[in-house]
């Protein structure tokens, strides 16, 4: 969620350092028994506490990148206030004081708009058409459908994708991950088949 991605700030309290898939931030024990990852310390979506989110080596590698591009167009990240707009994310009242967000450029939080206008330019080399044929925009919000769909379609549990997306309802991750029209289509020849059967 992009609500999410605004709140990833460059502070200790943000991003730590732990064993996946035990990451006790309480008792500041870990696992020894897996691999050691950064994690980022977020508020999900609609819950008051912080909670620990993985963060791969692709997202490390993305972040690297990112600061990067920075530094060369703008210099240093510079410590400022959340984004207060219309558009600021959903936990931006816990962000008292200025915070050194990594979602950011020449030292201004981006908002929700400017980050798909930068979704938009990273993919401007992939055309996407809708069912129709025509080009359709891909958005976060789509990439979230898209991912859950996916992995559903590789067999991964419900439970699974929800826990992987932070989302509390399962129900809503059925929603999200809508079954494709091959699976829907199989399910019917065997349907089908198990009516013919004496």
């Amino acid at each position: 969620r992009i609500g999410e991605l605004q709140q990833v700030t460059g502070d200790t309290e943000c991003m730590k350092i732990g064993y996946f898939p035990q990451f006790d931030d309480r008792r500041g024990s870990f696992s020894q028994l897996s691999t050691r990852l950064l994690f980022w310390q977020l508020y999900p979506k609609g819950i008051a506490e912080r909670q620990s989110y993985p963060v791969t080596p692709y997202m490390q590698e993305a972040l690297k990148v990112w600061m990067e591009i920075h530094e060369r167009f703008c210099g240093r990240f510079k410590a400022i206030p959340p984004l207060r707009a219309r558009e600021s994310f959903s936990h931006a009242r816990q962000y008292s004081g200025n915070h050194v967000f990594v979602m950011q450029w020449r030292g201004k939080q981006l908002s929700r708009p400017e980050i798909e206008m930068c979704l938009d330019f990273l993919l401007l080399e992939h055309r996407v058409l809708d069912s129709l044929g025509k080009p359709t925009r891909i958005t976060s919000h789509i990439l979230r459908h898209g991912i859950a769909s996916y992995l559903r379609q590789q067999g991964v549990p419900l439970e699974d994708i929800a826990a992987l997306l932070h989302q509390v309802n399962v129900i809503v991750t059925d929603y999200y991950s809508k079954p494709s029209p091959q699976e829907l289509f199989a399910k019917k020849i065997l349907v089908q088949r198990f009516r013919r059967r004496p």
